[in-house]
């Protein structure tokens, strides 16, 4: 799935109507590609619009609810779904408390928030302290 975003990010194809154009000009996406896009995109508006929790507990709890209606979404299991299609950034995110912030809920950017999480989330991977 890192592999995924880095091609995302690099050619930022997959965001808003030139997602099409980009497959149409030969950038080799395949429909597991949207899939996963489509799943990490909707498990991060699910956890930014769950808000905040106090406990350990209750973001496990959360983060299991929203991965369900992330799921049922997608028509999969719970744990297809954060296995195979959701990024593991977007978990980190939340359970840091960073979601909220690093996705506004505005549906004109939405897309382009997530992008820009997996960039720096991807940033922080690679660095030697991260």
């Amino acid at each position: 799935m890192l592999h995924f975003s880095k091609r995302l990010a690099a050619s930022y194809a997959l965001v808003g109507p030139s997602s099409f154009q980009a497959v149409r000009h030969g950038h080799d996406f395949t429909a597991k590609d949207f899939r996963t896009w489509a799943g990490t995109v909707l498990a991060a508006r699910e956890l930014a619009r769950t808000g905040p929790f106090k406990t350990a507990p209750q973001a496990k709890h959360l983060l299991a609810e929203a991965i369900r209606r992330v799921a049922s979404r997608l028509g999969n299991t719970p744990a297809v779904c954060r296995k195979s299609h959701v990024h593991p950034a977007i978990v980190e995110a939340y359970l840091a408390g960073r979601i909220a912030e690093g996705c506004p809920d505005d549906d004109d950017t939405y897309e382009e928030a997530v992008l820009a999480l997996l960039e720096r989330w991807g940033e922080t991977a690679q660095s030697p302290e991260g």
